[in-house]
């Protein structure tokens, strides 16, 4: 009897003290809530930034055309173009702003773990019995200056607010990663963060005005002598009941709904759930696919430019035999054009056919986001009712993706080689016809008009000859080291945040089926009066 009065004490005042400590948890963050929030806001301004310094990498002639007139917007598009071509700046530039985020992200995620200890103590608040702290009970002995009023008063302003909990129901760690191409979603994530803590420390900073200053060191405990074996022993099932339901995360997060839609919550994912997992795979497999299309263009890039090379080398050999044979010289030359020729009909075939099924893929893709975020909406729209998770996709996140397709350095480099290689064939013909000039004349007359058409002639290829080589090794390069496309790594990059969000619904939608087995019996339970 002795050993179970002692428990019961010592339950008691457990849970008692464990409450204030929740309590002091949440009042100290909203008493720094202001800092905080500053340094969230910082982070968010630094993140604008950063996007708008990756859309600058490489704008499109519609972003440019917002900011300037259309001939200066096409003369900038093009020296961009021209620019991005010759050297490997936009890796080197994503690279920066990629560090860059990964720095404010690192912080951001620091700043959230503080935050997770304050909605843990909100959410454990919210599960909290009031009756417990029933005013004019003789059980408990509290230190001078603790109302029991004030605490029912706030743990109810908790029940009130904790509704907006839900927000925060995902893994940040997974969702902040450090991509650039959902550095919008993530701005927007950690905005909504920013606001729903504003609220809650809003509600709650008022409410903690009346409670204790310091957090009590210990609580008194006192049980009637006059209480029955079976009273004490009452009173300690019940506040263990009370204290593991406080510690039961599947009834934690179902309370969170309160009178909200929980079946209808968790039909709705069942039915949606099978159709979101293939479109996310679906959407992988169109990134999979751009790859492997890459890939075989690179190679047939590279069949085409060593086309090209071979006809400059050939041209340049029949220049250099002008001055012995003319017969010999026209051979080459005449090679060499139908090689350059070949080559950029090389080219703008494959240009054709990459822009066909680019437009393909991307076609593909729209279809496929648009319904997976369709799916993802009618989910979340069930919790925002609370209301909770809003993710505003449809329509912005399509159009970005469609800029970045028509606007891929891959086809930048395609056309550029190819405007080349027309260039360079146009100007074989026409160098050929100067050397049949060149032959009727050359044994009649001097020689300087065909001595400078020689030496442009050879000087032009051996120019072309140079860039051959610079397109043949970086398409060389990316095809051994298999290289993703931008478009893709895109892709992937948005379905990895996609896929985190389904896993954070999926979460929810498990602990909820759980919680709900016991949610009439808990709650009755949580109502119930402790003293009698």
């Amino acid at each position: 009897m002795l050993n179970a009065r002692k428990k019961t004490r010592d339950a008691l005042s457990w849970y008692v003290i464990e409450t204030f400590i929740y309590i002091e948890t949440v009042k100290q963050f909203c008493g720094s809530s202001s800092e905080w929030l500053g340094a969230r806001r910082a982070e968010f301004f630094t993140m604008v930034k950063i996007k708008n310094s990756f859309n600058m990498i490489d704008p499109g002639i519609c972003d440019l055309y917002s900011k300037y007139k259309i001939i200066w917007a096409i003369l900038v598009y093009v020296w961009n173009k021209l620019t991005l071509l010759l050297c490997e700046s936009v890796k080197t530039k994503r690279a920066k702003l990629e560090r860059d985020l990964a720095v404010v992200l690192r912080d951001s995620l620091c700043g959230l773990e503080k935050l997770n200890v304050f909605l843990e103590a909100v959410e454990n608040l919210a599960v909290t019995s009031l009756h417990v702290f029933q005013e004019g009970n003789q059980v408990l002995n509290l230190p001078d200056g603790i109302r029991l009023e004030h605490v029912q008063d706030f743990i109810t302003a908790v029940q009130q607010i904790c509704p907006q909990l839900l927000k925060f129901k995902r893994d940040a760690s997974t969702f902040f990663l450090p991509k650039l191409d959902n550095v919008e979603e993530l701005m927007h994530q950690l905005d909504r963060y920013i606001q729903t803590a504003e609220n809650i420390c809003g509600e709650l900073e008022m409410s903690c005005s009346n409670l204790f200053q310091t957090i009590p060191k210990h609580t008194d405990v006192i049980l009637d002598e006059d209480l029955t074996d079976d009273g004490v022993q009452r009173m300690l099932d019940h506040i263990d009941k009370l204290a593991a339901i406080r510690m039961d995360p599947d009834f934690r997060l179902v309370f969170l709904f309160r009178d909200g839609p929980r079946p209808h919550f968790i039909d709705q994912f069942n039915e949606q759930e099978n159709e979101m997992l293939q479109n996310l795979k679906n959407l992988e497999e169109t990134a999979d696919n751009l790859d492997c299309v890459n890939r075989a263009i690179l190679r047939s890039k590279i069949g085409g430019s060593l086309v090209t090379f071979i006809g400059n080398v050939l041209s340049i050999i029949g220049f250099s035999l002008i001055p012995e044979t003319a017969e010999v010289s026209l051979d080459f030359t005449i090679a060499g054009m139908a090689c350059s020729v070949g080559g950029s009909i090389i080219g703008l075939l494959f240009i054709f056919i990459e822009t066909i099924i680019i437009c393909k893929q991307q076609k593909k893709f729209e279809e496929v986001f648009k319904s997976f975020m369709k799916d993802v909406k009618s989910v979340q729209n069930i919790l925002e009712e609370m209301p909770t998770l809003n993710v505003e996709t449809e329509g912005n996140d399509t159009d970005c993706c469609s800029c970045r397709w028509l606007d891929t350095g891959m086809k930048a480099v395609s056309l550029g080689y190819t405007i080349k290689s027309v260039v360079d064939a146009a100007f074989d013909i026409w160098l050929y016809k100067e050397e049949k000039l060149t032959e009727m004349t050359a044994f009649k007359g001097p020689l300087s008009l065909s001595e400078f058409f020689m030496a442009f002639s050879i000087g032009t290829n051996i120019l072309f000859l140079i860039m051959d080589l610079i397109f043949i090794r970086r398409e060389s390069y990316s095809l051994s080291k298999v290289d993703n496309t931008e478009v893709s790594e895109s892709i992937r990059a948005r379905a990895a945040l996609w896929r985190s969000e389904l896993d954070a619904l999926e979460k929810i939608h498990d602990s909820a089926t759980k919680g709900l087995r016991t949610l009439e019996n808990d709650i009755s339970f949580l109502n119930s009066k402790f003293y009698i």
